[in-house]
């Protein structure tokens, strides 16, 4: 079980690009006494001023204002407010969670529930209390592997079937060669646990480039998707229920050994999801999804990096291998419960 911690205390994020939001407020010029009230009432009939003065907007928490970035629906987002979204709730979930610990849980407010927070990984869900559709996010290190690799594996069609084929992944349309956003439509079906009907996701997915603070380590990639409605491509069906990806990411970022907790060098994979799984699914269904997620997120991601392993033997001409050759990993990662983050 997790740990459910307050984020009313400041949280110390790795970025702190979300730190100094603030939002406007307006300056107040009335009468700041009930006589100056009374006198102006009396000098200028009906346009008495409001007493006592309104008090300014409070200041969002760090948590809060990623949530509030957060896409809501389907196709109705750039590729942009997806990624910054992400990068907020990165700051957040990634962020000295020490500050929680004394904290009094509220469910009527915005919350972090951390499943796992082990070296090198951590899995987390936000709670945003305008909605039943938790969003997960899972951080973790993969040594020995690179960037381009693991590009290559998550967004090739033939690589990822090679590690992931149970994920049912599909690309539909082609993203052009001058496109700068790299968009290209996907489609994944989710089998799901009874007594769920199995899910069908029609989504746009966009490639692109992401900075670093250090210029040295070269460049990052980000793999950012939203559901979309196109009957031309795929139709909706009696035997799928239409999940909605609201918004989801995958960030990929070189990761030196001075800089990595478990001391090798590698890459470092932020991914993040906010998913309503549709049809009739109660909120407690949706958040146990979540939860069931948490340990196999770790196992999806062994998996891809045995795979990048697997590519580089190949590419030294060690010959071509598939990922069960040489690990053996749970084979439950083609269920909902690890699609529902993972395979998107």
């Amino acid at each position: 079980m997790g740990v459910v911690y307050s984020v009313e205390a400041q949280l110390c994020g790795t970025s702190g690009r979300h730190d100094d939001i603030h939002l406007p407020t307006r300056r107040y010029s009335g009468p700041t006494t009930m006589q100056d009230w009374i006198d102006e009432g009396v000098k200028s009939p009906g346009k008495r001023s409001s007493f006592p003065p309104p008090a300014p907007p409070r200041k969002l928490s760090p948590l809060e204002s990623a949530l509030s970035q957060c896409p809501d629906g389907a196709g109705n987002a750039k590729p942009a407010q997806i990624l910054e979204a992400i990068f907020g709730l990165e700051s957040v979930c990634r962020g000295n969670i020490d500050a929680w610990l004394n904290g009094v849980q509220d469910e009527n407010s915005a919350r972090v529930e951390v499943m796992v927070d082990e070296t090198g990984s951590r899995y987390c869900l936000c709670h945003d209390p305008n909605t039943a559709i938790v969003i997960g996010l899972l951080w973790i290190e993969l040594a020995d592997i690179t960037v381009e690799l693991a590009a290559e594996a998550l967004g090739d069609q033939k690589e990822r079937l090679l590690w992931d084929g149970a994920s049912q992944f599909t690309i539909l349309q082609d993203r052009y060669t001058d496109d700068p956003l790299s968009s290209e439509i996907t489609l994944h079906m989710l089998k799901a646990p009874w007594p769920f009907k199995d899910r069908a996701v029609l989504q746009r997915r966009n490639r692109l480039p992401l900075q670093l603070n250090d210029p040295n380590l070269g460049e990052g990639v980000a793999f950012v998707t939203q559901s979309i409605d196109d009957p031309g491509l795929y139709p909706e069906d009696e035997d799928h229920v239409r999940a909605i990806v609201h918004m989801a990411g995958h960030l990929l970022r070189p990761l030196p050994a001075e800089n990595a907790q478990l001391k090798k060098a590698g890459i470092e994979i932020t991914v993040c999801q906010k998913i309503d799984i549709g049809g009739v699914a109660p909120a407690w269904a949706q958040s146990m999804l979540c939860r069931l997620a948490s340990r196999q997120g770790q196992h999806w991601a062994e998996r891809l990096r045995q795979h990048c392993l697997t590519m580089q033997r190949r590419e030294a001409g060690a010959g071509y291998e598939t990922v069960d050759a040489f690990v053996d990993l749970p084979e439950s990662g083609y269920e909902l419960w690890d699609r529902e983050l993972m395979g998107q």
